[in-house]
């Protein structure tokens, strides 16, 4: 049996890995924490005051990060499979696509299904019926903006319109600047 490998930010999955394996990591370090705190207390003559205790408290923050992930992470879930095969067919071979886009800013935690850098346009599929579409779109037009780029940013919340936009996209404009913006919006996702 082929172990799963370990899905990484903008890979199709990589929500529903996150709110399975998260809780685990939390356990995990919480655990780990104990295990130290214990080992401390039983070498120590039950005394709180040690080292071990130090290094066992430090097990609280990694626990916390990973805590905070799985919230961030809870309320949204992957596209469905037929979605991804359908956009997997349209897109053409030049096209960068990210899947489970959850990305933050200062005000807000915002969530794209779909994005799809294809030629000189990002086309994004709004993930939850109840997020701002304008908020999400203005969001990545100034942060793109602000480092210098003219990419065309559209984020669409009906499927049909995403696959029209995918379809109607033009291709013939590859910036030199594409690796760039991949990393940007690699960076973007939240890990």
């Amino acid at each position: 049996m082929a172990r799963k490998q370990k899905l990484k930010k903008g890979e199709y999955g990589y929500i529903d890995f996150k709110r399975r394996t998260q809780p685990l990591m939390v356990l995990f370090y919480i655990l780990i924490g104990l295990g130290i705190f214990g080992l401390g207390l039983l070498l120590n003559k039950f005394e709180k005051a040690n080292l071990f205790t130090i290094i066992s408290f430090l097990f609280v923050l990694p626990a916390a990060k990973k805590l905070v992930n799985f919230i961030v992470f809870a309320p949204f879930r992957t596209i469905p499979l037929q979605l991804k095969q359908k956009v997997d067919t349209m897109k053409q071979k030049e096209d960068t696509i990210f899947y489970d886009a959850v990305f933050t800013s200062p005000e807000k935690i915002m969530f794209l299904s779909v994005i799809c850098v294809a030629g000189n346009e990002v086309i994004g599929l709004l993930g939850r019926k109840k997020d701002s579409l304008d908020i999400i779109e203005k969001y990545l037009k100034e942060s793109i903006k602000k480092r210098g780029w003219a990419y065309k940013i559209t984020i669409v919340s009906q499927e049909k319109e995403f696959f029209k936009k995918l379809q109607s996209a033009d291709r013939k404009l590859i910036r030199e600047e594409k690796e760039e913006l991949l990393d940007y919006l690699t960076s973007l996702l939240v890990e």
